[in-house]
């Protein structure tokens, strides 16, 4: 299937008419007899644990009960340390609002602000490409293979000495704004905000954020600190992963009514 974007001139997920634009606020045209993006990695809606799909709705239908406000455009899942389940969380935050909610959504690997976490994408541009020539973008997606609304990015490599000065840059501030607006969420995946400044900074660009707990890993004061010092970004939540209930299946869902 070949993508379709939005802009403010025209209905939604449309393709741009003019193949020459300049405006680089916007997705550049999917040229004509373009080859449909490769395959996500992503999971499976159906393969979501039912206790994260059930965490996130709780967090989505109780920001939008309280704030009376629909969904942030842009959300940073992220943790206080690393192992917590943030990439696992991410997609299966991605993959819901797709299936459930029916937006076009885009999930953003940032592992390439992480040392190690830069793996090298074969056939793809990677960041540095991106940054270059936001024409290469659509060359950049993968498409999940049962939501075809469902997107995502994985830019990476990134040079550890070049990782800094690229997400302060208005490089990749317009290539956030792109995706941000051409997209009706956008999911980013971050490395833990305590031990990573980069994440720190990238998370202040989001509209809200989401953490991630492992339970029994992370202790309450580690949390605190780590959602003070994202601040002033809004938190919609915490996700406590990988949580094991002494309480019965059946008897739970009698007691949630």
């Amino acid at each position: 299937m070949a993508l379709r974007f939005q802009t403010e001139s025209r209905g939604p997920h449309d393709v741009t008419d003019d193949p020459n634009t300049t405006d680089d606020s916007h997705l550049p045209a999917v040229p004509a007899g373009a080859p449909s993006p490769p395959a996500s990695p992503l999971p499976r809606y159906d393969d979501i644990p039912s206790e994260i799909t059930e965490a996130l709705r709780s967090i989505v239908n109780r920001h939008e009960l309280r704030s009376g406000e629909p969904l942030p455009n842009s959300i940073a899942v992220t943790s206080a340390l690393p192992g917590e389940g943030v990439t696992t969380v991410s997609q299966s935050l991605a993959s819901l609002i797709a299936q459930e909610m029916g937006r076009f959504v885009c999930w953003v690997d940032c592992g390439w602000l992480t040392p190690g976490g830069d793996a090298v994408v074969t056939g793809r541009p990677d960041l540095l490409d991106l940054l270059d020539d936001h024409s290469q973008i659509h060359s950049a997606f993968q498409i999940a293979a049962d939501l075809p609304q469902l997107i995502s990015l994985s830019p990476g490599p990134v040079p550890e000495n070049k990782r800094n000065l690229i997400v302060r840059s208005p490089g990749f501030e317009r290539l956030l704004k792109i995706l941000t607006e051409e997209f009706d969420h956008v999911v980013f995946d971050l490395p833990p905000v305590l031990s990573n400044a980069n994440a720190l900074a990238m998370l202040r660009q989001a509209d809200a954020s989401i953490f991630v707990v492992r339970h029994r890993s992370t202790t309450i004061a580690q949390v605190e600190r780590a959602i003070e010092s994202t601040q002033p970004t809004p938190n919609l939540g915490v996700v406590l992963n990988r949580y094991r209930s002494s309480i019965p299946r059946r008897l739970r869902r009698l007691l949630d009514g």
